[in-house]
C-alpha cells in the first residue's frame, strides 16, 4: 500500500497511469424547495514520465458519495479506452471504490450495475490494475475535481493535455 506522504508515482516504463477522483455537493435549493445533490468527476492520463495525456471532467446529478466516485473510475476506464491506452493503471482515493473494481463481487447493492459496468469495460484494456492511492498522490485528479465543481454545465469535457497542464498548474 502506498505511503501516504509520497507525491504521485509513476507506472513503470510503457504504462500508463490513470488517476480519479470526484467532489459530492449537497445543498438546498430555494427554487425547487428541496436538496439538490450534484457531483464533479474526474479523471487524469500521465505517461510513466509524468507527462499529461489528457482529462475529463463531467458534473452530474448524484445521490451520494459512493455512486460519484464510482462514476469517476467509470470516466478513468473510459478516458483510457478513448485514448487506446492498453496497459493501465488506474488509482484512486476512495478504497471502497478500488475495492468493488478489485473484488469480483460488489458489496455495495446501490452501486452494483455501475460496478460491473466497469469491470466489463475493463476488460477491453490489454493489462490493468486498480490501486488505492492516497489524496497527496491523486493529487491531480483532485485538483481537477475542485476546478470542475465550478463548471456551470453537466457535459462532459474532454482536456487536450496543454489544457490540463494549464487548469492544474493555476
Amino acid at each position: 500500500m502506498p505511503v501516504d506522504n509520497e507525491p504521485w508515482i509513476a507506472p513503470p516504463p510503457g504504462w500508463t497511469k490513470v488517476n480519479f477522483d470526484a467532489y459530492f455537493d449537497a445543498y438546498f435549493d430555494a427554487y425547487f424547495d428541496a436538496i439538490s445533490k450534484t457531483g464533479t468527476t474526474t479523471a487524469v492520463a500521465r505517461t510513466s514520465d509524468g507527462v499529461y495525456i489528457a482529462g475529463v471532467v463531467k458534473k452530474i446529478k448524484a445521490q451520494e458519495v459512493l455512486e460519484v466516485e464510482g462514476i469517476a473510475a467509470e470516466l478513468a476506464i473510459l478516458l483510457a479506452l478513448q485514448h487506446n491506452l492498453l496497459d493501465v493503471i488506474l488509482e484512486g482515493d476512495n478504497s471502497v471504490v478500488v475495492s468493488n473494481l478489485m473484488n469480483d463481487a460488489t458489496r455495495a447493492w446501490n452501486v452494483r450495475t455501475l460496478f460491473k459496468f466497469c469491470k466489463n469495460l475493463l476488460r477491453l484494456l490489454r493489462s490493468w490494475s486498480v490501486r488505492y492511492a492516497p489524496r497527496k498522490q491523486n493529487i491531480a485528479a483532485h485538483n481537477l475535481a475542485a476546478w470542475g465543481k465550478n463548471l456551470g454545465h453537466t457535459n462532459m469535457s474532454f482536456l487536450s493535455a496543454d489544457v490540463l497542464t494549464s487548469i492544474l498548474l493555476e
